[in-house]
């Protein structure tokens, strides 16, 4: 499995794995599945291309075998937190979400930043 920066150009694979876990896990989200559907391509290219630039905040995804499996995101500031995260419970045999918390909470190094886990409400 790989965790990894979400990439400009993938905002496509980016929607579908959005919507598929605000399907199975609609209270993990501050956002609905109906305000996620209404989006249109340029929305989710724009947050693809946020996140390769990460100025200010890094999705982060886990695909194995081109399959994507989970997201999570992070704020890159000195006291950088994670934002969120969701896992296809399909690929937890590998413990995944694990991993991506991790990933998700410590941003690329060369930002040279770490985090703290939190949840959409901001507790620890």
């Amino acid at each position: 499995m790989e965790i990894r920066r979400l990439r400009a150009g993938e905002g496509e694979q980016l929607r579908v794995l959005r919507l598929r876990a605000l399907r199975d896990a609609p209270d993990a989200f501050a956002e609905s599945l109906e305000t996620a559907q209404a989006e249109g391509a340029a929305y989710w290219d724009a947050l693809a291309d946020a996140s390769e630039a990460a100025s200010e905040r890094v999705t982060m995804i886990a695909v194995e075998d081109e399959r994507w499996l989970g997201m999570g995101a992070a704020f890159l500031e000195p006291d950088a937190r994670s934002t969120g995260a969701r896992i296809d419970p399909r690929g937890e045999r590998r413990e995944p979400r694990r991993a991506t918390a991790r990933t998700a909470s410590s941003p690329p190094a060369a930002a040279g930043r770490g985090g703290t886990s939190r949840d959409r409400h901001g507790r620890r």
